[in-house]
């Protein structure tokens, strides 16, 4: 694992997932605005009322086009900001006690994909949801949400610590 890290801290790997976050945030830009509506990844919780309703919105074609990013685009995202957010908080910790942050955004990336699987999983099942699935999924939903504000708050704290070594 620490070498895999170690590989991720280097100027190439966090260009390329910089460049690869950036392009994803672009496709996710474009899937919104061929919706119409944004995609319940973005919202901090739902219920069954408000994804029925997003779900008649996206329309049969938006929800085939929807379930494609989930599995496409929707997987290859985590996998760029986990690469770049454990690269940037290996690079700038170095050697120091703060490298077990690096793990906290795998840990955020492994429940995007959840959430990615259950959203693809109700795109496909519309209209028969449960209030159930629904829940599930918004939890996760906010889980993932939680993870990633724990995820940038690391990053914070690594890039302080940094500078702050740096000054001293």
């Amino acid at each position: 694992m620490l070498r895999l890290l170690d590989v991720l801290s280097t100027t190439g790997s966090l260009l390329l997932s910089f460049i690869g976050v950036l392009l994803c945030l672009m496709g996710f830009f474009v899937l919104e605005r061929r919706l119409g509506v944004s995609i319940l990844d973005v919202l901090p919780n739902y219920d069954l009322v408000l994804v029925e309703e997003r779900m008649l919105d996206y329309g049969p074609e938006g929800r085939s086009l929807y379930a494609w990013s989930a599995l496409t685009l929707d997987v290859l995202f985590p996998c760029c900001y986990i690469s770049l957010a454990a690269g940037f908080t290996m690079r700038l910790a170095g050697d120091r006690s703060l490298r077990f942050l690096a793990l906290t955004p795998f840990i955020a990336g492994l429940i995007d994909i959840a959430e990615n699987v259950q959203i693809w999983n109700m795109l496909l099942s519309f209209p028969q949801l449960s209030g159930e699935q629904v829940a599930l999924a918004s939890a996760t939903t906010s889980l993932k949400h939680g993870l990633v504000a724990v995820m940038i708050l690391g990053m914070l704290i690594v890039g302080l610590d940094f500078c702050r070594n740096r000054l001293n």
